[in-house]
């Protein structure tokens, strides 16, 4: 069983700062980041049920939940960056 795997290299863009008529590609960025994530997800599922099943070797399973697991806390960690962010914002007298 052959399990997917998340193609990281287009996620951070070309590394240059994006003009500042492309705001969109922050949010483009986060569509990409929960897509790998949801696919992650359903790459874990689907080994775990190979395994109920036995028809998947162990370490592959290991190696899809300790993925699909780092990628929720990174999507986590960016949600509680951006909530912060937002509460300074709201915060800041005008």
């Amino acid at each position: 069983m052959k399990l997917m795997q998340v193609d990281r290299t287009n996620l951070g863009g070309s590394g240059a700062a994006a003009p500042s008529g492309e705001a969109g590609d922050f949010s483009n960025l986060l569509s990409r980041l929960a897509e790998d994530i949801k696919g992650v997800a359903m790459g874990a599922q689907t080994a775990s049920g190979a395994a109920a099943l036995g028809g998947a070797d162990l370490t592959q399973i290991s190696t899809a939940v300790a993925r699909a697991e780092l990628m929720l806390e990174t999507l986590v960690t960016i949600r509680d960056k951006l909530v912060g962010v937002y509460n300074d914002l709201v915060r800041t007298p005008l």
